[in-house]
């Protein structure tokens, strides 16, 4: 699993279907509360930094080839990214945003989200993770789409209803698999926070370890 945090949205029923976890997160809190939530599972927890930067300095940019190096460190692993590519905008900003506005993916991010599909080629994996977020409860219901749709399409099917506008703050995490069918689901984080997910997943020959 990559970026699994402390595990509060994995149920142990999905994580016990597998024979091995290797957790890759960086926070040493995250880990001591994920093993005495899973306590008898078998975990190996590593720190490693697969984003980019040096943990013990400033930050750097995102780093396509770290990402490259992750898929090489884990050959024959089965990925979850639980939540995780949602937070890159976030920890990330000045390599992932275009410098114009309105605020969309810079060519270094768009670059970095097409090799992380490349390298789930061939791969069993499953993804969630945020799509838009707002303040005004989405019209929608969780339900399944055939392929992606763009922001833009999405906040209409989730905000189009209200007789004012939304502003939405997009995640950017579209583009990294627009072809596969995937599971769209309406998060109320706080009461005036709802996030539209969307869950993609591919089942391939890996299979005992995530």
């Amino acid at each position: 699993m990559f970026g699994p945090s402390a595990g509060w949205h994995l149920p142990a029923s999905f994580l016990g279907r597998f024979e091995k976890l290797d957790c890759i997160d960086p926070d040493p809190l995250a880990r001591w509360i994920f093993l005495r939530r899973f306590r008898g599972m078998n975990i190996d927890w590593h720190f490693d930094d697969y984003l980019g930067g040096d943990q013990a300095a400033a930050r750097g940019p995102l780093d396509i080839d770290r990402l490259g190096q992750l898929f090489a460190d884990f050959p024959h692993t089965a990925f979850l990214f639980p939540n995780v590519i949602s937070q890159i905008s976030g920890l990330f900003a000045e390599t992932v945003y275009a410098v114009d506005e309105p605020p969309r993916a810079s060519a270094h991010f768009v670059a970095w989200k097409s090799a992380l599909a490349g390298h789930l080629a061939g791969r069993s994996w499953a993804c969630f993770h945020d799509r838009l977020s707002a303040s005004a409860p989405p019209l929608i219901a969780d339900g399944d789409l055939v392929h992606e749709v763009n922001s833009a399409e999405l906040a209409q099917l989730a905000w189009g209803h209200l007789d004012v506008a939304i502003d939405a703050y997009d995640a950017l995490t579209d583009g990294i698999a627009a072809d596969l069918p995937r599971r769209l689901m309406v998060w109320q984080r706080e009461p005036g926070m709802f996030h539209v997910v969307e869950a993609m997943s591919v089942v391939a020959s890996t299979k005992g370890r995530v």
